[in-house]
């Protein structure tokens, strides 16, 4: 139930990022709520890597999330500079964050259906 529903808090910030967005009042909720979600998605991928089962646990949580800082810092990088060049051209910019959001939408909604198929 976890892969799903982490597929459906993609659709849904993307969703909310094509209509009115979301509210500030509403921020600290969803990063409380959206962060448990994909934290258990997390340990149940640890877990299905054995760690904890060995006499250590601190060397593998630690590789583990190095590399998904790593891998974020990645996505950052190359993005960044695009996003930036975008913004000087702003006919570009103001299509830019909605087909992006509509993008993400598409594909969180192929996850979803894959996730709900699979369980």
């Amino acid at each position: 139930m976890v892969e799903p529903a982490i597929a459906a808090s993609i659709v849904y910030v993307a969703a909310r990022n094509l209509g009115a967005g979301i509210r500030s009042t509403e921020t600290v909720a969803l990063a409380f709520a959206f962060g448990l979600i994909h934290g258990l998605g997390f340990a149940g991928v640890l877990v299905q890597l054995g760690v904890g089962q060995g006499a250590s646990v601190l060397a593998p949580l630690l590789a583990f999330n190095v590399g998904v800082e790593l891998g974020q810092v990645a996505i950052v990088a190359a993005v960044v500079p695009l996003l930036h060049a975008a913004r000087a051209l702003p006919a570009l910019g103001s299509r830019l964050a909605p087909a992006g959001s509509a993008a993400i939408v598409a594909m969180g909604l192929y996850w979803l259906v894959e996730r709900i198929a699979a369980a």
